[in-house]
């Protein structure tokens, strides 16, 4: 199972693709922690405690708008 993120810099804007392949036991749906990484957050291995956005991804394509 695939799918591809982009972020848009200049739009503060997560794109997450279609999904691609399937296999048995698939989840078809996912809970996914948002993180803009900044000074002091979402570096190195400590965990965040409150992401940024919680999204909910079903296989097709989603946008994130984020605040900064």
């Amino acid at each position: 199972m695939r799918c591809h993120f982009v972020w848009e810099e200049a739009k503060n804007t997560l794109t997450i693709g279609d999904r691609k392949g399937e296999f048995q036991g698939i989840l078809k749906e996912r809970t996914f922690d948002i993180v803009v990484v900044r000074e002091n957050q979402g570096n190195g291995i400590s965990i965040v405690e409150t992401p940024d956005q919680v999204v909910k991804y079903n296989g097709t394509q989603l946008k994130v708008m984020l605040n900064e």
